[in-house]
């Protein structure tokens, strides 16, 4: 898939991938799979996960039975791996993350994020490190996450934020 986008709606097309059965087209090792091998997108604006990213070029590659992707956008660079075996995993190596405030959605999206937070949630393992995190425009600093589902909730095996003033181990 290669192209350019204005601005793309992630999260509206969530329920409809959902609803098609998107989600559980499987490949021979009972993977998700989605038909492709290859992405390199601009994307002007991406509504996803109900905040809004600016100027996102996306470069991402099925390599081995993991997704491999460079994602460079005024608010993210860096290199994000998602291996989809089982409930998934995340591995992230980024130098910069400037999680945007939460853009403003009308009441149907609400009632849909709604929806979807009631419903029960499978999460992909995380391994993050981001060398400049900012969010709600404090600059936190280095973060290091390491976290895995348990039940409903994360289990946040390491969590560390650091910089020139303080540190934070947990």
């Amino acid at each position: 898939l290669i192209g350019s986008l204005p601005k793309l709606k992630l999260d509206q097309w969530h329920d409809i991938f959902k609803r098609s059965d998107f989600y559980n087209k499987v490949n021979e090792e009972n993977e998700p799979f989605l038909g492709l091998t290859e992405i390199n997108l601009h994307i002007g604006v991406l509504d996803f996960l109900g905040r809004r990213f600016n100027d996102v070029a996306l470069d991402a590659n099925l390599n081995s039975r993991e997704w491999r992707s460079t994602i460079l956008s005024r608010e993210i660079d860096g290199k994000v791996n998602w291996h989809p075996h089982n409930q998934g995993k995340v591995f992230a190596r980024l130098k910069r993350l400037i999680v945007p405030a939460v853009y403003p959605t009308g009441p149907k999206i609400a009632k849909l994020q709604q929806q979807q937070q009631q419903q029960q949630k499978s999460f992909p393992a995380l391994d993050v490190v981001v060398d400049k995190l900012t969010i709600s425009e404090k600059q936190l600093g280095k973060l290091e996450l390491i976290a895995s589902q348990q039940d409903q909730n994360w289990e946040i095996e390491k969590l560390y934020i650091a910089n020139h003033d303080s540190s934070l181990v947990a």
